[in-house]
């Protein structure tokens, strides 16, 4: 996958639990189980710290 996902401006204020980003069409089914394995589930997360998760979830060497 080469394509990165890119961070909307003005979205900072607004952040979401777990269950809603997992549910929102903005991500792939890919992308969805990445944010389950890396987000808890009590916390909430701004966009872009959840696109920021799936970016160094992809990037990390395979063992």
């Amino acid at each position: 996958m080469s394509s990165k996902l890119t961070i909307e401006p003005n979205s900072a204020e607004i952040s979401f639990s777990k269950a809603q980003l997992l549910k929102s069409a903005r991500f792939t089914p890919l992308e969805r189980d990445v944010l389950s394995a890396t987000l808890e589930d009590a916390a909430h997360y701004p966009i872009e710290e959840a696109i920021m998760r799936i970016n160094q979830f992809m990037k990390q060497e395979v063992r």
